[in-house]
């Protein structure tokens, strides 16, 4: 299941006191529901369609990008490969799915998924945006930077194996954020000049 959830036989006409105890390594709001079993099960039949049509969407993608690269050999087809996997993956840790569905019995992956793929991502947006618009060729000063920040927030995920967890979280939260912010200076300049590929990434 992609949700902490437990069936519940109480019996009727009676209070009863029920306790539940989360841990975690930060503050979080955990909302607590009860349903019906039928209403429950059509909720996420219509929960997992939807989930199932967009990362259905972009693993099609990815495989349009490797066969492009595989019959010409564009080293930007590979990078859009990788960042749509990336993006997949991403997508679906944050919803649940890699740690329902992907080494599942593992629980260093289900427990730092969510944590580690944004970075990463977010890092091969910024490589993938330097390869498109040839940022180097335009901005020398700012390519340094976006390259700089692009590995350094693949890098930040190191942090999960070198410190505390809520302090590694904090770093890799502000380089994540950061990252966003020099991807959103890239589409800038890119559209200042009238690139295609500023327009796209606005959009």
């Amino acid at each position: 299941s992609l949700y902490p959830e437990f069936d519940l036989a109480l019996p009727a006409g009676t209070d009863q006191d029920i306790y539940l105890q989360v841990r975690n390594f930060r503050s979080l709001n955990l909302p607590l529901r009860f349903a019906p079993t039928q209403h429950r099960d059509a909720q996420r039949l219509g929960e997992f369609a939807a989930m199932g049509v967009i990362l259905g969407s972009l693993l099609s993608l990815c495989l349009l990008s490797l066969i492009r690269y595989i019959e010409h050999r564009n080293q930007a087809d590979l990078m859009a490969c990788a960042y749509g996997l990336a993006i997949t993956l991403t997508i679906a840790a944050l919803n649940g799915v890699t740690g329902a569905l992907l080494w599942s019995e593992t629980l260093f992956w289900s427990s730092y998924a969510q944590t580690a793929l944004p970075p990463i991502t977010m890092g091969l947006a910024l490589l993938f945006l330097r390869d498109l618009y040839a940022i180097s060729t335009r901005h020398r000063r700012y390519d340094i930077v976006l390259v700089s920040t692009g590995w350094g927030a693949i890098t930040s995920t190191l942090s999960l194996l070198l410190l505390d967890r809520a302090t590694a979280h904090l770093i890799i939260t502000t380089v994540t954020f950061f990252a966003a912010v020099v991807g959103m200076i890239g589409s800038q300049l890119s559209w200042r000049f009238r690139s295609g590929i500023g327009r796209l990434l606005f959009a």
